[in-house]
């Protein structure tokens, strides 16, 4: 038991640094990739030991194989660059992947090894062995809280060297005189303050602005621009001008005609809204914030460039700060503002993250956005403001939400857009525009040479983004594939790469791989043992659907939760942990249980959860972290707790005919996880989250038929 303690600890330690070191060197949905193909090695450890069952007696040496190997492979994901763009458009480098993935996948083969062959030798005692699996494997995933800074204070020039030339980070260490001046780890990410003497003003800034343009302090979170900080020194008030010169002041040149505005700025990432509020004149200022990056980072400029960071720690110290997510703040706070302004995206390149993630924009669902509007004054307006690119599908999107959300909640609303080529604002009232509000955006217009139009579309093409499917560019066209197609006829993929969802093209590579491997190592046990050594097709399909269920109903919880807890990492630490934790529990006990129970408790747990989530964002939405933290795992206990007793059962049943059948029936299962794990996120993709839930309740249900026919 304590092998299995030790090497399903080990293990998901490993897999949760892997994505956290590879989501810094190279992208989120690579990451993915890469971890989703070495995990096979947990399925390949299955399928070895129903060839050869002898080595199940050399349980230390796996043990001790895994922790060699998992030490080598953290380095070697932080010391090599993994960037999918380069197979892409070099195919011949693609060679180069496929033996990183190998390597990767070792001490998962080790640590699949260590387990199955403790649940081959020892099959009575399977109830406690699962549950000291999930048990290790809960306290592996707990250990991120500590790895998370860890890893980059210990291994910074090593992740540097390492990360994507592709990212914004190594674009600006590139400039001459450039450096990173400080680095600091949140559990939002790792941040990088970099000094850039050639990076000035902002992308999207009026061209008929004039003025001078402070130098910025830029600040990045895993080689992404998240932010600027202008280096304003001594400037006065009117050498702030440049603040004004974006799409976006449009909101406060509204704010500014009020007696005492109130602005609230959502997501404080950058100085510029700061010093926009401040020009303006706007002194009633409320900031919300879902980490410390933007305060640490002024505070790491103290020594560097003193009058800076003191005339943004002034800003800071008159402001009222909320630490919380923006969507959080903006359904459960009471109070009313004139002004709420919200950026999309901080990015200076094209590969902006938001881009290149696979992560919800909860802030900008239609739901999100309602709420942001209900916060207005009867005079206020909200601005929702963002960069451009060629095409733009991040800002169709964002209009084609501001527009459900504006039609089906304030119906006498309006929705102006104000652009330039290089950014967009979306200024909405929940009233119509009066005269003198169309002369303000024309006066504003003509002064900075932006475009604007009141927009009269209803509906549209472009679906808008919901708490059921929070995904900027998580959506699927099938010209796609014909555009992936004639750029690998021709050699040239900057069509394909234009226009295509990434994230999502990957996913689907991912899903691909994944199937064609697994099915691949699946086939040879099934070839070669005995047909005495072999598990029925009943058999095999209930540990297929086990592993998908539960993988499928486990990752759309960590992501859908990130809403209400406010963090996608802390809901991943969260859920996965509680899931990990209370499906052991259910192992411990599951030989109280009948099959038809356990199977009862997880459709009902199913439904009780989803339907317990709804309720606590409209009415817990306001408690501390916390508390929210501890009602998630709570929501998803009992869940949990009847997901884990289904396998034990069903595997002390097949380990009675023999060691082969044990392992192979944990290859089966093992397989089927990682599959069901960029399963999960297509199905979530296209059909949203419930999706995803119904999909995995009817897998269960299945087994639930199969069990009682068997």
């Amino acid at each position: 038991m304590a092998y299995v303690f030790a090497a399903s600890f080990l293990v998901l330690a490993l897999e949760t640094a892997l994505l956290r070191i590879l989501s810094i060197t190279s992208w989120q949905f690579s990451a993915h990739l890469v971890v989703s193909v070495a995990m096979l090695g947990g399925g390949l450890a299955g399928v070895v030991l129903s060839l050869r069952p002898g080595i199940a007696r050399w349980t230390s040496f796996h043990f001790a194989a895994l922790v060699i190997t998992a030490c080598g492979s953290a380095w070697l994901a932080m010391a090599q660059p993994i960037e999918p763009f380069r197979f892409v458009v070099f195919p011949g480098e693609s060679w180069r992947i496929g033996l990183i993935m190998i390597a990767l996948s070792a001490p998962f083969f080790f640590g699949g090894l260590a387990v199955a062959s403790c649940f081959v030798r020892e099959p009575k005692g399977i109830f406690n062995l699962y549950c000291a699996d999930l048990g290790g494997a809960g306290l592996g995933t707990l250990s991120q809280a500590v790895l998370f800074p860890i890893i980059p204070a210990l291994f910074g020039a090593t992740l540097l060297s390492g990360t994507s030339e592709f990212k914004g980070l190594k674009e600006a260490l590139l400039h001459p005189g450039s450096r990173i001046e400080e680095e600091f780890t949140l559990l939002s990410g790792h941040y990088s303050v970099v000094d850039d003497p050639v990076d000035h003003g902002t992308p999207g800034i009026s061209l008929s602005f004039n003025g001078a343009l402070p130098a910025n302090w830029l600040l990045f979170t895993d080689g992404f621009r998240a932010g600027a900080i202008p280096r304003v020194g001594s400037m006065g008030k009117s050498g702030l001008a440049f603040a004004s010169a974006l799409p976006g002041a449009v909101g406060f040149e509204f704010a500014k005609r009020w007696k005492r505005p109130r602005a609230l700025l959502l997501g404080l990432r950058s100085g510029w809204n700061l010093l926009a509020a401040e020009y303006h004149g706007i002194d009633d200022v409320t900031l919300t914030f879902e980490d410390d990056s933007f305060s640490r980072a002024i505070e790491a400029l103290r020594l560097r460039d003193p009058e800076s960071a003191g005339h943004f720690r002034s800003l800071l110290g008159r402001a009222r700060a909320e630490r919380t997510s923006s969507s959080r703040f903006a359904r459960s706070s009471k109070e009313r503002f004139d002004l709420v302004y919200y950026s999309h995206t901080d990015a200076k390149t094209y590969a902006n993250s938001s881009r290149y993630s696979l992560a919800p924009a909860f802030d900008l669902t239609r739901e999100s956005v309602a709420a942001m509007i209900g916060l207005l004054s009867e005079r206020g307006a909200l601005v929702i403001s963002g960069f451009r690119r060629n095409p733009d599908p991040q800002n169709e999107r964002v209009l084609a939400t501001l527009r459900a959300a504006t039609s089906e909640n304030y119906p006498s609303g309006q929705l102006v857009r104000i652009s330039n080529p290089f950014a967009a604002a979306f200024l909405v009232k929940p009233a119509p525009f009066t005269r003198a509000d169309f002369e303000l955006i024309d006066r504003f217009s003509r002064v900075h040479a932006f475009d604007w139009a009141l927009d009269r579309t209803s509906g549209g093409a472009v679906s808008p983004l919901t708490d059921e499917r929070p995904f900027l560019e998580r959506h699927f066209h099938w010209r796609q594939l014909g555009s992936f197609l004639r750029a690998a006829r021709s050699g040239s993929y900057t069509e394909f790469l234009a226009e295509a969802d990434i994230p999502f093209v990957f996913l689907l590579v991912t899903l691909g791989v994944s199937l064609l491997t697994s099915s691949a190592l699946l086939a040879v046990p099934l070839a070669f043992v005995r047909k005495g050594g072999r598990i029925g097709a009943a058999a095999a399909t209930l540990f297929l659907l086990y592993g998908a269920g539960y993988l499928m109903f486990e990752l759309a919880w960590i992501e859908r939760l990130g809403l209400f807890l406010g963090n996608l990492n802390l809901s991943f630490i969260v859920v996965l942990g509680a899931f990990l934790f209370f499906s052991g529990a259910g192992s411990f006990v599951a030989r109280r249980f009948s099959d038809r129970t356990a199977f009862a408790g997880i459709i009902l747990g199913a439904a009780a959860a989803w339907a317990g989530e709804h309720w606590l964002v409209a009415h817990a939405f306001g408690l501390s972290t916390p508390v929210r933290a501890a009602l998630a795992a709570s929501l998803i206990g009992p869940l949990a707790f009847f997901l884990g007793m289904p396998f034990p059962k069903t595997f002390r049943e097949i380990a009675s005919r023999g060691p082969r059948e044990a392992a192979l029936a944990y290859a089966f299962n093992a397989f089927a996880s990682v599959n069901a794990a960029t399963l999960s996120a297509v199905i979530v993709a296209l059909f949203g989250f419930s999706g995803a839930f119904i999909l995995a309740a009817l897998a269960y249900c299945a087994c639930a038929v199969l069990k009682a026919g068997a």
